[in-house]
């Protein structure tokens, strides 16, 4: 269950690096996201649940941002997403300085619940995977597969860099946020440094 994390994390890095570029910026994500989750979530669910909508969105923003910024200041993806993981992960420790806070037990209980008699882990991991499949065969999948082999034959077939650079830094945002989310279903806590046990790992695992 615990690999599932770097899975998920691993599935957006896979993304990047399909375009050429790399994600350092994950590390700053999963940070913030488990301190979010560790500082705000309560027992009503309702509150949960958009915590964890906000922790997503925050996730598809950094993402975005970062592909915004190398397309706009033509930078090195590694220094932009180096950049972005500084500051996120320096929010994350103004937010909760030392590891701590804590999700509801129900939340905890979600990374070992089962359903039909799957555990909630192995349901993600089929998601991941009919993600993956959906994902190759759409047309934004081509576009960043093409766009990393051949960034100028792509443009000159009608792709737009900065769309597919948002798309991109975007998506691996949204699943280093949903790494987050689940990390803190196996640890209960929040910690403003664990971000960065991933970002190397994610790179292999892709």
């Amino acid at each position: 269950a615990s690999a599932l994390t770097l899975m998920l994390a691993a599935t957006g890095q896979t993304i990047v690096l399909l375009r050429g570029g790399i994600d350092l910026s994950i590390g700053g994500v999963i940070s913030l996201g488990t301190v979010l989750a560790a500082t705000n979530f309560t027992d009503d669910p309702v509150q949960v649940v958009a915590w964890s909508l906000a922790i997503l969105a925050i996730g598809l923003a950094i993402g975005a941002m970062n592909g915004l910024l190398i397309s706009i200041l033509k930078l090195q993806p590694f220094l932009v997403t180096l950049a972005t993981w500084s500051i996120f992960t320096g929010i994350a420790l103004n937010i909760l300085p030392t590891d701590g806070g804590s999700v509801p037990p129900w939340w905890t209980g979600f990374g070992y619940s089962t359903l039909i008699g799957l555990s909630g882990p192995v349901w993600v991991l089929l998601g991941l995977i009919v993600f993956w499949y959906w994902f190759r065969a759409t047309r934004l999948g081509i576009i960043i597969k093409s766009a990393g082999s051949n960034e100028r034959s792509a443009v000159l077939s009608g792709a737009s860099v900065l769309r597919v650079n948002i798309a991109t830094y975007g998506l691996s945002g949204l699943f280093a946020a949903a790494a987050s989310l689940y990390l803190t279903t196996q640890t209960g806590t929040g910690s403003p440094l664990i971000g960065r046990d991933y970002i190397l790992p994610s790179v292999a695992a892709a």
